[in-house]
């Protein structure tokens, strides 16, 4: 360019400017998207995962699946000692390459569930019927890897869902309205200084989302309309799953 400077007339200076603004874009698109990117305060995921693992009795197997709550719940456990009682595992990770080699060495006690598992659907009912037997285990509901046994054989709690043991009688697989609820409130009032930051929002809108999608897979209209109504109130009314549950329940 400064070769170009001292050639006459005014085209000398058209790699000069080419040479500015190639600088000045970068440094514009930066400025832009730095408020953006800043997640400094941003603590709603923090506080959402502590949450969640409050939700969960002593010595519970909690059951991860979207990608948001595996990496909250890692974070937390890992930086912030949360809950060392528990274990952890992130279904939708099983099929990975290493991740069931690494989860077995980290975690001794999961050795024996997690031998020979190659993907989510090998860690079914089956497999975790000697953890029901004595413990807890908690899942998180999603359309991908919790089929219909999951479902069919689970209670509500706020986020997570109980898994109960094979051969629980019908009667005690019914949802208490108010038990169900009693864990979103916790979240709720926990997430209130969060409510305006986006990404809140976004993984709450996700969540009411999913309440309501397990609620209408056990045919349980009632139990959708916290879910349902949640994310009208925080969402787009207009989402066609949104219609369609008020259409199917008749809210």
């Amino acid at each position: 360019a400064l070769s170009y400077l001292r050639m006459p007339g005014s085209g000398r200076w058209l790699p000069v400017a080419l040479a500015v603004s190639t600088l000045i874009w970068p440094l514009q698109a930066l400025a832009g998207s730095v408020p953006r990117a800043d997640l400094r305060q941003a603590y709603g995921a923090e506080v959402a995962a502590e949450t969640l693992l409050d939700a969960a009795p002593p010595r519970a197997l909690v059951l991860t699946a979207y990608y948001q709550t595996g990496f909250a719940v890692w974070s937390v456990r890992l930086l912030a000692g949360a809950r060392p009682d528990l274990d952890h595992i992130h279904r939708t990770f099983l099929g990975q390459p290493g991740f069931v080699a690494n989860q077995r060495w980290r975690e001794p006690r999961l050795r024996g569930l997690l031998a020979g598992a190659r993907k989510p659907a090998d860690l079914d009912t089956r497999r975790l019927a000697p953890e029901l037997a004595r413990r807890w285990v908690l899942f998180e509901f999603d359309d991908d890897t919790t089929g219909p046994p999951f479902v069919r054989h689970s209670l509500p709690l706020g986020l997570w869902r109980r898994l109960l043991p094979p051969g629980t009688p019908a009667a005690q697989v019914t949802a208490d309205a108010q038990a169900a609820a009693r864990p979103w409130r916790a979240l709720e009032r926990r997430l209130a200084p969060y409510r305006d930051d986006p990404l809140t929002r976004m993984w709450l809108l996700w969540a009411y989302y999913l309440d309501a999608r397990y609620h209408l897979h056990r045919d349980d209209c009632a139990g959708a309309r916290f879910g349902w109504s949640r994310a009208v109130e925080i969402g787009n009314p207009q989402d066609p799953f949104l219609q369609r549950v008020q259409r199917q329940c008749r809210f």
